[in-house]
């Protein structure tokens, strides 16, 4: 599991640095039945070190998470890529879940 840069190149990000959670593992979700194209848009992603070498020859699944690695390795996720979450079966804005938050108890 790795965490890269959600725009641009697929950089790994440094550690405590959020990005993208991304999984190399042979149980992941893979591709879009007959859609080729899309399948490589949506799930693929070869990370690359700072050098812009990919760190693996095998391509790793982008899982939509924003997260980051922290030391020892242990993984954290923060929220989603499209800024929603599914709370009891309905869809929240993760902003507007935050500021109810903060009303009941500010920081």
């Amino acid at each position: 599991m790795c965490s890269v840069k959600p725009d641009g190149i697929p950089q790994l990000c440094r550690t405590d640095e959020i990005g993208e959670l991304c999984v190399c593992a042979v149980a992941t979700g893979t591709s879009y039945y007959g859609l080729s194209g899309m399948t490589k848009n949506t799930f693929e992603v070869f990370p690359m070190t700072s050098s812009g070498a990919p760190i693996s020859e095998y391509p790793f699944i982008r899982t939509g998470l924003l997260g980051f690695v922290g030391p020892g390795g242990l993984v954290f996720v923060v929220g989603k890529m499209d800024g929603l979450m599914v709370v009891s079966g309905r869809r929240h804005n993760a902003d507007d879940i935050v500021a109810t938050a903060l009303a009941v108890e500010p920081m």
